[in-house]
């Protein structure tokens, strides 16, 4: 199928530069020309797919940002979940009821194994947040009800 976008043209996947000089530019218009149908760039559905990109981004900011726990700052890193949960997985193969954790300033602070388990969930549900909002939004963005620009500025993208 082909495809008007802003500055080019798509083309079942290759992307031609609406340049006078290109080829497959001039190819593609005399198709037109000659009757193929195309999807019409639409100023909407460029708009919608860069508030999607910024809604991501969003999204990440808030997943991987640091949190207060217990009187602490934690960082909510994919990778800080999974060095917490293989921490958590080692204590209690060990038999340990206390374990040392860094927070998010480097600073070592001891938890109690139970503190360790409502750490570790504090951050899964901040990630379950992150993503059923981001599902929330995007929904509110795709939606065919919201058909023009300024509907779509007035969808609220942030996290808090």
């Amino acid at each position: 199928m082909l495809i008007e976008l802003k500055e080019s043209f798509n083309d079942n996947g290759t992307f031609v530069p609406k340049d006078n000089r290109n080829a497959d530019y001039q190819n593609i218009l005399e198709r037109i020309a000659k009757g193929e149908i195309y999807q019409a760039y639409d100023s909407l559905i460029d708009a919608k797919e860069t508030k999607k990109q910024a809604l991501k981004y969003n999204r990440r900011v808030f997943q991987y940002s640091n949190f207060v726990f217990d009187e602490n700052v934690y960082k909510a890193s994919e990778s800080a979940q999974n060095k917490l949960a293989n921490k958590i997985q080692s204590v209690l193969r060990s038999g340990d009821t206390f374990f040392s954790w860094n927070d998010a300033f480097d600073k070592v602070v001891a938890l109690e194994f139970n503190k360790a388990q409502e750490l570790l969930s504090a951050i899964i549900l901040r990630e379950d947040f992150a993503y059923s909002k981001y599902a929330e939004k995007l929904k509110e963005i795709e939606d065919e009800d919201c058909t023009t620009l300024e509907e779509l500025e007035n969808i609220n993208i942030n996290f808090d």
